[in-house]
């Protein structure tokens, strides 16, 4: 990489990051160079190189505060049922820095 050469870390929120397929997308960004974040409940240890943000993506309060004044370039969505839960993490992330918001269902 040359002196005069930016590098730019992307900053991910992974939903359900901890198994699955959600696992191997952090990974990914992770191996990338990229900041990280994994909301879950908390019943899965958080990703070496990750940081681990623990809420029930159903309660929308503890949703809101845990991810707090947090914005995004990228949302990889892998844990949503139901629309209400999207909905949810929608509200909550929509911002001008977001760039990418994945759905996988």
């Amino acid at each position: 990489m040359g002196k005069d050469e930016v590098v730019y870390m992307r900053k991910v929120l992974i939903l359900g990051g901890s198994v699955f397929i959600g696992k191997a997308i952090a990974n990914k960004f992770i191996k990338n160079g990229d900041e990280v974040y994994i909301l879950n409940r908390g019943n899965h240890p958080c990703l070496e190189g990750a940081k681990q943000l623990v809420a029930d993506r159903n309660n929308k309060e503890q949703f809101d505060e845990v991810i707090g004044e947090n914005e995004f370039d990228i949302v990889v969505d892998g844990s949503a049922y139901n629309p209400e839960q999207t909905e949810i993490a929608i509200e909550k992330l929509n911002n001008d820095r977001l760039k990418h918001y994945i759905h996988i269902s």
